[in-house]
């Protein structure tokens, strides 16, 4: 969809959300929205929900689930669990943003915001007298702030661990040929590596566990999309570890706003013993840092294997607003099973990680 057709929620154009997005990660651009709507819009009421904004100034993107009518979210937070915030030109128009939601009497469940986001003070001070606003941190994620010399992963490596990747590399190419593909693919050239990459990404513990892009179709429909506009924008990053023409790990990242977003990664665990994973994120690393990148962030959540990057995070908090009306009802008794049933979840699946992919997961 071009800058001159319609948007979603019915607006005439997102330049001004290009404009004011040009210094945000991928998930505050329009072109997320859009392979969002694209793959999880039939879930929610479009017509009723809201892409908040003061033209030109401030652009939250909220949604009303169609089973959770008293609530707006956040765009993508409830499938992609990935870190979404407010764009604007100042906080002036972030805190009329606020205000115009508690004047509505929204309730409002921001699921991953920065922690020093402009937008948590702003709900606090607007549902002063119109509500309540509760605060709680929630998962970081991972981030490797890089400079030029970064060309040279190693250099900032210890002994031990450059050690271990000359070991890799030697395994690696007594299997085979070792070639490194990093591409920045035009729109046209796009559908065969990301065949390759949901190929690979099903080959590890993710298809043992049906979480791999190749059994989520939503998911799968969401990245093909983005990468898309990604690629338009000249943005997307996939990244190939091949032995003997097989491929053995794949990235799919964006390079923008100075940074290297991690979006996807897998590996064909047949190539374990090689650490192709890690093989593969020193070259993309590398490269990034060449192309004028300050940062890879990781996204997601820390795990063992990014620690032996990086132990530097990015906060997050967990924003719920509730207007002073009845339907905050339902949304209290929601957010209590919520809170209890995640920390249950939560176990289990840190439990259910350990077992597919251990704690010697190379890139994921």
């Amino acid at each position: 969809m071009g800058d001159s057709e319609t948007a979603p929620w019915g607006f005439r154009t997102d330049q001004d959300w290009r404009s004011l997005s040009r210094d945000a990660g991928p998930t505050a651009t329009p072109h997320w929205a859009r392979a969002w709507v694209d793959a999880y819009g039939a879930r929610y009421d479009l017509d009723s929900s809201l892409l908040e904004h003061k033209p030109g100034e401030a652009i939250l993107p909220l949604v009303r689930p169609r089973r959770r009518p008293w609530r707006l979210e956040l765009l993508s937070a409830r499938e992609l669990a990935e870190p979404v915030d407010v764009v604007a030109s100042d906080t002036t128009s972030v805190d009329s943003l606020a205000s115009a939601l508690a004047a509505r009497g929204e309730n409002v469940f921001l699921r991953r915001v920065p922690a020093g986001s402009a937008l948590v003070p702003s709900l606090e001070h607007a549902y002063r007298r119109r509500g309540t606003v509760i605060v709680g941190a929630t998962s970081p994620s991972p981030v490797l702030p890089i400079d030029e010399t970064w060309a040279e992963p190693e250099r900032h490596m210890g002994k031990r661990r450059r050690s271990d990747l000359r070991r890799a590399r030697r395994r690696a190419e007594e299997l085979g040929k070792v070639e490194y593909d990093l591409v920045a693919p035009t729109e046209a050239e796009l559908d065969g590596y990301l065949d390759e990459l949901v190929a690979v990404e099903s080959h590890g513990w993710k298809g043992r566990a049906s979480t791999a892009l190749a059994h989520q179709a939503a998911q799968q429909q969401f990245f093909r999309s983005y990468a898309r506009a990604a690629a338009r924008e000249g943005e997307l990053r996939l990244s190939f570890l091949r032995i003997d023409d097989q491929v053995a790990a794949a990235q799919l990242a964006v390079h923008r706003a100075a940074a290297l977003w991690l979006l996807k990664i897998g590996y064909d665990e047949q190539f374990a013993r090689c650490s192709p994973g890690t093989l593969l994120l020193l070259e993309a690393v590398a490269t990034a840092a060449l192309q004028g990148a300050r940062n890879v962030e990781f996204l997601g959540m820390a795990k063992p294997w990014t620690a032996r990057w990086t132990t530097s995070e990015r906060s997050y908090v967990r924003v719920l607003a509730y207007a002073r009306t009845p339907s905050a009802m339902p949304c209290l008794v929601e957010d209590t099973y919520r809170f209890v049933r995640h920390t249950v979840l939560e176990r289990r699946e840190a439990a259910k990680t350990a077992q597919y992919a251990g704690t010697a997961g190379e890139g994921e």
